[in-house]
This record gives structure tokens, C-alpha cells and sequence, in this order.
């Protein structure tokens, strides 16, 4: 059996839009880990994995862009799929349905979560009525009333969520974590702050579609692909914690010995993160000489752990 290099890392973005270069900051940073690890002998690995799940929202043209970012930023790609067709034919997070639903049941097994019928507007008004604000980081869930209710799973209106006994241990761990560290304005400096905004709404692990969500695709993932190191944005840092949590409680012995590293966040004039959904980038974007020499200063910049 051939020898896993003790480095395995991944860029895996979604092709829900045309991305940006906050995505190309992100990537670049995935590299450079690589590029320091090396450095000090290690054997390393850059894998490629496309979030495609959500398919009413993935286009043939963001799936195109994602290899032409990566090849106009030089980015080998070590594991996945060289292009479009490959990564279609090869690679869809659809061929591993399966994968997903048996953590799912395991989630079911372990009452670990709930169903839930709340619709957006639903739970703003739970969030009006419970006078969760947002401005500070919340300890305690919102009382969905959908608990005690025991409503079925397989309905059609229903998704599935996190148990509010168990979100709010990650809540209060957050909360814990966040007293203990400093944020940094520098976009270059690693963080270990929250992002901009963490509901009280325990989180989401199976929509209403029956699809299982982002955490578990992730934590399904990351966990059979055997990833050794993980570069986010701070505005995934909730999401860290919650599947750190969720790896724990499922067994899944891998994922809770990643090695994560949060990066501060690339942002517009008025000082909002950049976001596919919030139109950041409108039409395919690839980096000028000037941006893409910038982004690599600020890449190198960056003081990674060598472990």
C-alpha cells in the first residue's frame, strides 16, 4: 500500500457563481501551506473537490471558471478532476449520496437531531420574539417549538437540525474560544475569530429537498478523503467548530485531528465580505498581473504552522 503524504490539504469551492478574489486569496493560501510544508520535507497534497450538491444552483460556465482561476493562479492540482468533463464524470458529490445518508441515519440513530418545519420568515420572527439581536455572539439556542412537537422526518416540509442541547455546547464553546483569542484586522494574519454573523437557529443537516447540507457533505468528505489540513475564512469559523463537534459525536476520528488555519477576510469599500450570492462577482473574473502579484505577497506574507 503505497504511503500517504503527510500533508493532505484541499481547495473545494461551489459553482454557485462566478468566483472572486476572495476565492483566489483562499487558494493561494491552501498553496502556500503546501509550499511551507515542503519545505520542511514533508510530502504534501493538494486535492481539488467541487461542492456541486446543490444543482439548481451550479452552471456548466462557474464549474469552467473554477479550472481557469486555478490555472491562471498556477495551482497544481495534485487529487480530482483536471476539467469539467472529468469532474462530471468522475467526481460529483451526487455519486456519493449514499456516503451522506448513512451519516445522516447515524445523526437519526443518535438523536442527534430534530425535524423541523420553521421557514425563514418563521424564524426571524423566533428571533424577534426571543430578542436575539446578532450584535453579540449568542450562548443558548432559540426555543423552536418544532422539538417538542416530534414531528416525522420524511415529511415534505420538514428538514432536519442540530438538537439545541447539543448546539448550544457549540455555542458556549464558541463563546469560550472567542474570549481567548483576538481578532485581527490584517487580512494576512491567521485568526481565530468568529465570523460576521452565527444564528441561534440550531443549524441545518438535511434540507427540505431530503439533501443532506454543507456539514455533513463536509465532514463525509474531508473524513474519506483523510485531509490533514484545512485554510478557511473566518467567516467559516463557526462552521469549524460545529463540525469538530459533529465528528466527535459521530466517530469520525479523522476529522477531529485537522489542522485548521482561518484567514481574515478579502472585503469590499464598505467593508462587507465578498459573497457569491450577494453578487460579488457578475461575470467570470480572472486576477490582472497587478492583483495577482498582490495576492501573492499577501500569500507570502502569511505564517503558517510547519506541522
Amino acid at each position: 500500500m503505497a504511503t500517504l503524504p503527510t500533508f493532505r490539504t484541499r481547495i473545494a469551492p461551489t459553482p454557485s457563481g462566478y468566483l472572486h478574489i476572495g476565492n483566489a486569496y483562499n487558494f493561494l493560501l491552501v498553496h502556500r501551506w503546501a509550499q511551507v510544508m515542503s519545505a520542511n520535507r514533508a510530502a504534501t497534497s493538494i486535492r481539488l473537490r467541487i461542492d456541486d450538491l446543490d444543482q439548481e444552483r451550479v452552471r456548466p460556465e462557474y464549474l469552467r471558471h473554477t479550472f481557469d482561476l486555478l490555472a491562471a493562479l498556477e495551482i497544481p492540482i495534485d487529487l480530482g478532476p483536471k476539467d469539467v468533463a472529468d469532474h462530471l464524470s468522475h467526481y460529483s458529490q451526487r455519486d456519493r449520496l449514499s456516503a451522506y445518508q448513512l451519516l445522516l441515519d447515524l445523526a437519526m440513530d443518535q438523536g442527534l437531531v430534530y425535524a423541523c418545519r420553521c421557514s425563514r420568515r418563521t424564524v426571524a420572527a423566533l428571533v424577534n420574539e426571543q430578542g436575539i439581536t446578532g450584535q453579540t455572539l449568542p450562548t443558548d439556542s432559540i426555543h423552536c417549538p418544532c422539538v417538542a412537537q416530534q414531528l416525522h422526518p420524511d415529511h415534505e416540509d420538514n428538514c432536519l437540525r442540530l438538537m439545541p442541547t447539543k448546539w448550544d455546547q457549540v455555542l458556549q464553546a464558541m463563546a469560550q474560544q472567542q474570549q481567548k483569542s483576538t481578532p485581527s484586522e490584517d487580512i494576512s494574519d491567521p485568526i481565530t475569530a468568529p465570523g460576521d454573523d452565527i444564528s441561534a437557529m440550531p443549524p441545518v443537516l438535511r434540507r427540505r429537498d431530503k439533501l443532506p447540507a454543507y456539514h455533513i457533505t463536509t465532514l463525509v468528505d474531508d473524513e474519506t478523503h483523510q485531509i490533514t489540513h484545512i485554510v478557511r475564512g473566518q467567516d467559516l469559523w463557526p462552521s469549524t467548530i460545529l463540525q469538530q463537534y459533529l465528528a466527535t459525536w459521530l466517530n469520525l476520528p479523522h476529522f477531529s485531528k485537522i489542522h485548521f488555519w482561518h484567514h481574515g477576510l478579502i472585503r469590499n469599500e464598505a467593508g462587507e465580505k465578498l459573497s457569491k450570492s450577494a453578487g460579488a462577482n457578475k461575470t467570470p473574473w480572472l486576477p490582472s498581473s497587478n492583483e495577482l502579484k498582490w495576492l501573492r505577497e499577501q500569500a507570502l506574507d502569511c505564517h503558517f504552522d510547519a506541522q
